[in-house]
């Protein structure tokens, strides 16, 4: 649950949604994409090149993550159930496919950041013996609870298949508690500015152990980055890989003195051709 100076009733809610910050995405991009670049430089590793391709594969995550948060968060509600996860349901399901699906193939090794910001802090109010104080109280453990949950069943699965069923149980819960939820005065609403969205990002990217790791692999040589918003929500996506100069699909093949010419597997050389 969020924590949103305005005075506001629920009934002036459509308000706060009008006079939402505008946030220029591609400016958000870059910035992110610059403070990791930072923190690569800070740690003696090489600064990353920026790719549009990479970019327009990590926005299009981005954006599916955000139509999918819209059934199940808002603003002015006991809880919301804001869900981020790696697996794609639209047009890839692992961050390989995704490229590939939009015609990259020029890549040895890939990797991928997502981060779900708060845009907002906000306070709610409440009339005495309001059974949505409860549920305020008790909705950032709640979420956190879930989170954590999904994750360990996710990272338990045996297969594409099982995990595909755990997400889409998660995301039909998510949508049947939000359901349920109590709407509530909100008061005292602050959104915060770009640097605060760009500091929560990376900060929170580097002070966990995979993140982190993405950021900081030296393998890692070109990047592109997409955001998109949902009910006080930013969501941003960061696909970094490894560029290669053969061996990939629709490249040429690796040539090796002593030995054939080669392609990545399952791609075998044809005619100097990898397919």
């Amino acid at each position: 649950m969020r924590k949103l100076g305005l005075g506001i009733t629920n009934a002036d809610l459509y308000r706060i949604i009008s006079f939402t910050p505008s946030y220029q995405a591609t400016f958000l991009e870059r910035a992110v994409f610059d403070a990791v670049n930072a923190e690569r430089a800070k740690n003696g590793r090489t600064v990353l090149i920026w790719n549009d391709e990479l970019a327009a594969v990590a926005r299009e995550h981005s954006q599916d993550l955000a139509k999918e948060n819209e059934q199940y968060t808002g603003i002015g509600y006991s809880c919301d159930y804001p869900l981020i996860h790696h697996e794609g349901t639209s047009f890839g399901f692992y961050n390989s496919e995704r490229l590939n699906n939009r015609g990259v193939y020029y890549f040895s090794k890939s990797g991928e950041n997502i981060a779900l910001i708060p845009e907002a802090r906000y306070k709610v109010s409440f009339i005495a013996n309001d059974p949505a104080k409860t549920e305020v109280e008790n909705c950032g453990t709640l979420v956190s609870g879930m989170d954590s949950s999904f994750k360990t069943a996710i990272e338990e699965a045996k297969n594409d298949a099982e995990k595909l069923n755990i997400l889409q149980a998660e995301v039909n819960k998510r949508i049947k508690l939000f359901q349920q939820a109590k709407t509530v005065n909100v008061v005292d609403v602050s959104w915060f500015s770009t640097d605060d969205l760009v500091g929560s990002t990376v900060n929170g990217w580097m002070n966990s152990e995979g993140h982190r790791r993405n950021i900081l692999d030296s393998d890692y040589t070109e990047s592109g980055l997409g955001i998109a918003s949902i009910n006080g929500y930013m969501i941003a996506t960061q696909v970094f890989i490894r560029r290669a100069s053969c061996g990939f699909e629709t490249g040429p093949c690796c040539e090796k003195i002593g030995y054939y010419p080669y392609c990545f597997t399952p791609l075998t050389c044809q005619d100097r051709t990898c397919r």
